[in-house]
């Protein structure tokens, strides 16, 4: 099994993730850690996007990048949106 805070120290710039299923946060770390008001904004604002919002890295996976002036959102999602992972990188 893959620790997730050793798989972040292998991203420049990374400072916290977290992993949802069905839109409930269930693992956190980093400056991330425990933000569940966090977690269900990403979790409705993925609600709200269409396909076309998305960009698909295969046919199970779509990604969403949102750019902050000091950090950037990696958002991993699930074919079916229940899983999803986010990556927060600081600039």
């Amino acid at each position: 099994m893959v620790n997730e805070t050793n798989a972040l120290s292998k991203i420049s710039n990374a400072t916290g993730f977290m992993m949802l299923s069905d839109g409930e946060l269930v693992k956190s770390g980093g400056d991330l850690e425990g933000n569940v008001k966090k977690a269900e904004a990403i979790a409705r604002m993925l609600s709200k996007c269409r396909g076309h919002q998305l960009t698909a890295i295969n046919e199970k996976w779509n990604c969403l990048t949102i750019e902050f002036e000091d950090c950037i959102y990696a958002i991993t999602v699930s074919s079916t949106s229940k899983q999803t992972i986010v990556v927060k990188k600081s600039l």
